[in-house]
């Protein structure tokens, strides 16, 4: 989009969204409720969407008062050719479909997240998104700090998840889960390595303490799908910003640390050996812990439901009667499974397949479509200083490097954790999610039009 929408100054509307962005990303993440059924999930899904609901208020406030913005332009905006789509499917479903408390609440969550991609990516500078990026580390070295200390058992396990679970699964630190955590630091370990590429001085080495500490939580948590997201985002920004023998010596040392880790660290051994073990035998649902049940649920429920799926918050309702049916048919479910039900379908297209169909998947290709779209313009220039009179006309600067890099780094790791995680599902990663893909998109909007930049 031409760079006339973006803000030219900031004014007290987004600051004071801005301001509630920082208590978002402050005080979120160690709210938690014991009295309550989901203690950690629903306290931090009421307070974000609170939080960001006033964002979006306040931005509103500011943007129509904008005598430049034209309700003929909102179509342009990539953020809502994004949403209006999914959104649209969406409500269709819900109105033909069977769930409505479920379906209210889905609608609610995918509402409040439309709304604010739009807003922050509209009325933000990127300068501002780039700020609150910065800050999810703070919130993440918080946690993973609170996780290490559960694993060195300087600090107890919350009393919620049973003597018999697993240690990796204990540690949970405020984010409620092992999983929760780990989907959330993959993230801000990109960012610190983005700071690390982009900071000059010595300063730039305090980056490496929000990423060792995001890599240690990693290593304690034992997640897998986490450690990939983090390592193909990280391989895909050194990659782009390194030379070749550079990268591959670094790629190296990272294999061969890797290595040491599972040699010398006899939990995340034991778990490597037994996946190895399990992929050996043709165990695929137990190489995947049990994921193939939810899987095999979505696909179920996509084939009864093809065109507009169960409806939106459906997966969770039909899941036992999607299994009761399989089973019938004589799908095996892994025996050591201790979770009866899955919420999620621990893979965000399979369960949109199921719960909005073809035509929530073609709705969510768009959606992509557009993203890369914006993602394949290249990086926008800065705006160019204009000549000083009697002096040669400056040499033009270049974009960045690490806006690309970075831009592409954490599009991968967010569509490899969606392939075995739910990274929308939740507040706590949802919305740091959010803001990353409003921040590319601002980005890209913040671009001077072609004849500014020649």
């Amino acid at each position: 989009m031409a760079s006339s929408t973006s803000p030219s100054r900031i004014s007290l509307p987004q600051r004071l969204a801005e301001a509630s962005l920082w208590s978002l990303l402050l005080t979120v993440w160690g709210l938690y409720d014991p009295d309550l059924v989901q203690p950690f999930r629903l306290p931090k899904q009421v307070a974000s969407e609170a939080l960001v609901l006033l964002s979006v208020v306040l931005l509103a406030c500011g943007l129509w008062q904008r005598p430049e913005l034209r309700l003929g332009d909102i179509w342009r905006w990539p953020a809502v050719r994004m949403a209006v789509p999914f959104l649209g499917v969406a409500l269709l479903a819900f109105a033909l479909g069977e769930h409505r408390l479920h379906g209210a609440a889905a609608l609610r969550g995918l509402g409040i997240g439309s709304l604010a991609l739009a807003a922050w990516s509209l009325a933000f500078s990127s300068r501002q998104l780039d700020r609150l990026l910065r800050l999810t580390v703070v919130p993440a070295m918080a946690l993973a700090a609170v996780a290490l200390l559960q694993l060195v058992g300087w600090v107890e396990p919350f009393d919620l998840l049973g003597e018999a679970e697993q240690a990796r699964v204990r540690v949970t630190s405020f984010a409620g889960s092992s999983g929760d955590l780990a989907m959330f630091l993959v993230l801000p370990g990109l960012v610190a390595q983005r700071q690390l590429a982009a900071v000059e001085g010595p300063r730039r080495w305090l980056w490496l303490l929000p990423l060792a500490l995001a890599v240690a939580t990693l290593v304690g948590t034992q997640n897998f799908t986490a450690l990939a997201a983090l390592g193909a985002g990280s391989a895909l920004f050194w990659g782009w910003l390194l030379p070749r023998r550079r990268f591959l010596l670094l790629l190296g040392g990272l294999v061969a640390m890797a290595a040491v880790l599972v040699l010398t660290v006899a939990p995340l051994r034991e778990r490597v050996e037994a996946k190895v073990l399990d992929l050996q035998r043709g165990r695929i649902n137990a190489f995947l812990t049990g994921r193939l049940d939810g899987w095999n649920a979505a696909l179920w429920m996509f084939r009864q439901h093809p065109v507009l799926g169960v409806g939106p918050g459906g997966y969770q309702a039909d899941f036992a009667e999607a299994k009761l049916a399989l089973a019938e048919e004589g799908v095996s479910f892994l025996r050591t499974q201790e979770q009866v039900m899955f919420a999620d379908a621990h893979n965000e297209y399979l369960e949109v397949a199921a719960e909005l169909g073809l035509a929530g998947l073609a709705a969510l290709g768009w959606g992509i479509f557009v993203f890369v779209s914006v993602l394949r313009r290249g990086p926008p220039a800065p705006p160019q200083p204009a000549p000083r009179r009697g002096k040669a006309a400056p040499e033009p600067q270049a974009a960045e490097p690490g806006l690309a890099a970075f831009a592409w780094a954490g599009t991968l790791a967010l569509v490899v954790l969606a392939l075995t995680q739910f990274p929308f599902r939740i507040a706590l990663t949802a919305y740091p999610a959010l803001l990353f893909l409003a921040w590319v998109l601002a980005v890209y909007r913040d671009a001077p039009p072609a004849e500014e930049s020649a």
